[in-house]
């Protein structure tokens, strides 16, 4: 940080390795030398949590921008990160765009999210690339962190582009939850949706009076949905990207801005 060059780590740490007390660490020594320090993180949903540990540790400095602050909000975010007042900014993708100055720190906290990925509408960018590419630019250090790496930051570490850091501990003396992996490609067609092991283990935590938490990879029932006669797929009236139909609501919404149609 004090060499005020470019320089990109990859931090490669498990779940609970005391990443973020890393990034905590680096913005402290970032503000004392003067500088500001932006923060990524791939979900609107991560960053109460985030500001709120972010503002414990510097109070009074740290600003959120993400899309889904009013209007209002937003414009006092920007302003207060362009006057200085707000030396460090926690944001989304679009938060990337920050109108900080002499930035000295960029993080991308779980940097192989597709989150970061902007397909539509445009600009199309990704956030990660261009956190790396502003880095560039404002001769600043760039700190991607993740426990399950892209193969490009990989590929980066390889080629020398980056700096790799692992940490394969845990902060704490707790174990890692052992994981097992099912190929669903061997099984019958009546495990197609749930494998025996999976309904085998939720049956055994029913037993023992316990909840289980199922994760889809997607929301929605469907991606979209079109007309059978013309093709013409139905979109969101602000965003103009295909609607995701909902069928417990029976609505259509946009995963961007929320708007939503019955």
């Amino acid at each position: 940080l004090e060499k005020g060059a470019f320089e990109q780590y990859l931090i490669h740490g498990v779940t609970g390795s005391g990443k973020t007390e890393v990034f905590l660490s680096a913005i402290e020594k970032t503000l004392e030398l003067g500088k500001t320090a932006l923060v990524l993180v791939p979900e609107i949903g991560l960053t109460p949590q985030t500001a709120a540990r972010y503002r414990g540790r510097f109070p009074g400095k740290v600003e959120v921008l993400h899309s889904g602050l009013t209007q209002a909000d937003r414009f006092q975010s920007w302003r207060r990160a362009q006057r200085g007042e707000a030396p460090v900014v926690v944001g989304t993708r679009s938060a990337v765009f920050a109108p900080l100055r002499n930035v000295g720190l960029i993080v991308v906290d779980e940097e192989h999210d597709p989150s970061y990925k902007q397909a539509d509408p445009a600009p199309r960018y990704h956030g990660r690339d261009v956190a790396i590419y502003r880095g560039h630019l404002e001769k600043a250090v760039v700190l991607l962190g993740s426990a399950t790496p892209s193969l490009e930051s990989y590929e980066n570490v390889a080629r020398k582009k980056s700096q790799l850091i692992e940490m394969p501990n845990r902060a704490t003396a707790h174990s890692l939850p052992k994981v097992k992996l099912v190929d669903m490609r061997m099984r019958p067609p009546s495990e197609r949706v749930l494998s025996f092991e999976a309904r085998e283990s939720i049956a055994e935590t029913f037993q023992m009076g316990m909840q289980s938490i199922l994760f889809l990879n997607r929301r929605g029932h469907s991606t979209q949905l079109s007309c059978r006669e013309c093709g013409e797929v139905v979109q969101c009236e602000n965003c103009s990207v295909p609607l995701v139909w909902h069928e417990s609501s029976q609505s259509l919404i946009c995963h961007y801005c929320e708007f939503k149609q019955k």
